[in-house]
């Protein structure tokens, strides 16, 4: 029984990949790397449509790749594996790097359009922002409260002041007074 043409053709391919690929390594051949490039960019930009579903985008894929392949030839090993494998982990390790980088972006655009309306609520008068409900719940409780806990409330909602400035400002009475008052004069 005679064994058909196409089992041979694979290995007559792979032989051909693994000539061209030495021949980039070795001796930086342009040739042996435009038949690498007319070889196997057909089948990455095949694979950068599915992944990407852009041709531009596939476009930049095999560009990358190609790139890499010609800069990382000389760690290409037969005995290791075949050209095409080793070809093809390039690319897919590629496009996870395209992948990360288009979220990446994605999620920055997104960050871009937030920011102006942070800053638009940062630089606008606080009194358009103001929850009127809230103001009307804490106006109706300051009246409970004794005078000094009033101010202090009042410049946390209504002043914008920190904790530290509203208490400052208004001293509350310490049960301590008449201590601390002895310990400073001493």
């Amino acid at each position: 029984m005679t064994v058909p043409q196409k089992s041979q053709e694979p290995n007559t391919q792979h032989q051909e990949l693994c000539v061209w690929l030495q021949a980039v390594s070795l001796k930086r051949d342009k040739q042996a790397f435009s038949k690498l490039f007319k070889w196997f960019a057909p089948r990455i930009r095949q694979f950068g449509i599915k992944q990407f579903n852009n041709e531009a985008q596939a476009s930049e894929l095999v560009q990358e790749t190609m790139t890499n392949i010609w800069r990382k030839a000389h760690l290409y090993d037969q005995s290791k594996g075949a050209p095409t494998t080793w070809m093809y982990s390039i690319m897919r390790n590629m496009s996870f790097d395209m992948l990360r980088k288009f979220q990446t972006q994605r999620t920055e655009s997104i960050s871009d359009d937030i920011w102006p309306l942070d800053n638009a609520l940062a630089t606008d008068d606080v009194d358009h922002f103001n929850d009127h409900l809230q103001s009307r719940n804490v106006t109706t409780l300051l009246d409970i409260l004794p005078e000094n806990q009033r101010q202090i409330i009042f410049g946390l909602y209504f002043q914008q002041t920190t904790s530290g400035t509203a208490g400052s400002a208004t001293q509350p009475p310490s049960r301590y007074s008449k201590i601390e008052t002895q310990v400073s004069t001493e």
